[in-house]
């Protein structure tokens, strides 16, 4: 990475904790009180809110969170293209269905927003097929969306995935890469403080792996991961007898919003911040899912390197593998592949690869 896009990356860091900064603690008890469970919430409902925080950068209210102590709302920051929880009372935000919004701040916050670095992503990777979708039907694709790194990058993202399983445990290795040789771990750490990897999360996987699910977040607590929390739906339909362009989300599309949702309330009442990005399971979606996804504000992750299959990775790749313990195979060629490349080896922040 370059000094530009590196003094860029700080100067948009910066501009977002100023923003949180500006709100005294309390507006962010959320995890706090789902933790010590004095927090119950209700299913997430999709908004679209264009809020400040004390006259700060703007904000977007994606989720609105009702709650037994008032509203929340899952908020996007379009130019980190983080996300966090905030007291919806904590921010001054405009509805578009508000009655006087032509004439509010809200327009200008909504122009702000259209213009953003996350904004044309997510009209890219929703509205147009993506680098390396496959046509399965004439109503099923795969692998639509985002599958490397937007910025040039020597770098790779490292995504894993905990579909529903069967199987206790999980890969512990996977979540600190080299266990016996810290000084690796030290290098792939150094810039980012945790190695950073994108965990597609499904419901079922969490309701079944409370204790995995705690040993994992202890470790991002004790800053040894930088996790990105990826919605990959709550139940991940499967149907062993069925095609790919018959089978997954795509069988069930009317159920698509509730498995979104669903999911998302799953992460939130065990203490998981979901981030913007979604991935299909299977990687199998349609354009119908894809406008659903543009109306919900999530980017479609796809891989150009599902590295079970064979497929290698190159720099900018988004490197799948599985946590579950359900694809051992991509795990180990995964840790064959880092041991090669063990001296230069750059793992990126998927937020930070635009």
């Amino acid at each position: 990475m370059n000094i530009t896009v590196s003094l860029k990356l700080l100067f948009i860091f910066l501009i977002f904790a100023t923003a949180e900064a500006a709100l005294p603690s309390h507006c962010y008890d959320f995890n706090s009180r789902i933790s010590d469970q004095s927090l119950e919430i209700k299913l997430p409902k999709v908004t679209q809110l264009f809020c400040q925080a004390q006259n700060e950068p703007l904000l977007v209210g994606i989720r609105t969170i009702e709650s037994s102590a008032g509203e929340y709302l899952l908020v996007l920051n379009p130019q980190t293209f983080k996300t966090n929880v905030i007291k919806r009372k904590c921010l001054k935000c405009f509805s578009e269905d508000s009655p006087d919004f032509e004439d509010s701040q809200g327009a200008i916050l909504q122009s702000d927003y259209q213009d953003s670095p996350f904004y044309h992503m997510l009209e890219t990777y929703t509205q147009l097929p993506g680098p390396m979708v496959e046509r399965l039907s004439a109503t099923a694709d795969q692998n639509d969306g985002m599958v490397r790194t937007v910025a040039p990058t020597d770098g790779y993202v490292l995504t894993i995935d905990m579909c529903p399983s069967s199987k206790h445990g999980y890969e512990r290795d996977l979540f600190r890469l080299f266990p016996d040789d810290p000084q690796v771990n030290q290098k792939i750490v150094k810039k980012v403080g945790g190695i950073p990897i994108g965990v597609a999360i499904t419901g079922l996987w969490i309701k079944r792996h409370k204790a995995q699910l705690a040993e994992i977040k202890q470790l991002q607590k004790d800053g040894v991961v930088q996790i990105t929390w990826i919605n990959h739906s709550y139940s991940h339909p499967y149907y062993r007898n069925r095609p790919m362009s018959e089978n997954f989300l795509v069988k069930q599309q009317s159920k698509f919003p509730r498995e979104v949702l669903l999911n998302e309330y799953a992460m939130l009442t065990n203490g998981l911040i979901p981030s913007v990005f979604f991935r299909y399971p299977g990687l199998v979606s349609s354009r119908n899912l894809q406008q659903k996804l543009f109306e919900f504000s999530l980017i479609p992750v796809g891989s150009d390197a599902w590295i079970a299959k064979g497929q290698r990775p190159h720099p900018g790749s988004i490197i799948l593998t599985h946590g579950n313990l359900n694809e051992h195979a991509g795990v180990v060629r995964l840790k064959k592949f880092l041991r090669r490349v063990r001296g230069s080896v750059n793992l990126v922040d998927i937020t930070q690869t635009f």
